[in-house]
């Protein structure tokens, strides 16, 4: 999957051994930044434009920090939208066929 989206390069090994592929060291720390981006909520192709941002030329370290801190914004949006929505499933009433019930 992430050689299809050419984050990862070729492993060094055309085939497998025992079952395996074999990578290089940079594309080990790729694969681990990739799964960590993931989990902070970064899609596959937000990933493959940080990458691309750090290929192209004239492309400085503040303008890759610039990307990240929006992706983070992002992010922290949905978790107070999530954090807010929390709140009302126990806030005292819940929803019952569309409609309002106090809790008693």
């Amino acid at each position: 999957m992430y050689r299809k989206a050419a984050v990862v390069p070729k492993s060094v090994c055309p085939g497998k051994i025992c079952g395996y592929r074999l990578y290089a060291l940079d594309a080990v720390r790729r694969l681990t930044f990739i799964k960590q981006a993931q989990l902070l909520g970064l899609s596959l192709s937000e990933i493959q434009d940080l990458f691309s941002l750090r290929m192209e030329p004239g492309t400085t370290c503040a303008d890759i920090r610039q990307r990240t801190r929006e992706k983070i914004t992002a992010v922290d949006k949905k978790i107070e939208e999530l954090q807010r929505m929390k709140g009302w499933g126990g806030g005292g009433s819940r929803a019952v066929h569309g409609k309002y019930e106090t809790k008693q």
